[in-house]
């Protein structure tokens, strides 16, 4: 059993061709969607995730720093969307964040923190951390 969704949340276009390279060579999702900024994914979630669809989400990469609405605002409007289930939310970032920081997000319902670029290692981590994917 794959996931059946990651939604990829981030303005760098050289780093959604990578990250999704990755997520199909490794085989651990059936789709992979993008959106370019935060008001994209939010639609997404609005219109994938209040049915039972099978496209909401099992994994939310998003990246913190984006125009429009950065991963900060994402993350608190995504609270309160109604939806059929929860997903996994990582924060993507160029730079390690501020301790500071992770905890407020964290607090916020961020799972996990990774620097890109993204490759299979980190991909791996998480997946093995909160995910049961049978061949």
């Amino acid at each position: 059993m794959k996931m059946n969704c990651v939604l990829l949340v981030d303005d760098d276009r050289v780093s959604n061709f990578i990250t999704e390279k990755v997520l199909n060579g490794m085989g651990v999702t059936s789709m992979v969607t993008t959106a370019y900024d935060g008001k994209k994914g939010l639609d997404y979630i609005k219109y994938q995730c209040t049915d039972d669809l099978g496209t909401c989400p099992d994994l939310i990469l998003l990246d913190i720093n984006m125009p429009l609405i950065d991963g900060r605002e994402f993350v608190d409007r995504y609270h309160k969307i109604p939806r059929q289930k929860e997903s996994v939310i990582v924060v993507l970032s160029a730079t390690e964040l501020p301790d500071a920081e992770k905890a407020e997000l964290r607090n916020a319902g961020v799972s996990e923190f990774l620097v890109k670029p993204l490759n299979a290692d980190k991909i791996n981590d998480i997946v093995q951390k909160y995910f049961v994917l049978e061949e």
